[in-house]
């Protein structure tokens, strides 16, 4: 399941509420495929979806470390 899915499946408005976003900046999300660092915990918590689903350049970044 891609990110675009996810925010769809669960809302993008009501993922843009949780992180007291503009839906715009959660259809950015989708479209990038990435959620950024600072917006991951609460839409961890909003999709219940894995972060390294959601966030995939920065779990490569940590496990190239």
């Amino acid at each position: 399941m891609s990110v675009e899915d996810i925010l769809k499946t669960k809302g993008m408005s009501a993922v843009a509420t949780a992180a007291g976003v503009s839906y715009e900046s959660v259809r950015k999300w989708a479209t990038a495929g990435e959620v950024p660092p600072d917006r991951l915990e609460v839409v961890v918590r909003c999709t219940q979806a894995p972060p390294w689903i959601l966030a995939p350049r920065l779990y490569q970044s940590i496990g190239a470390a």
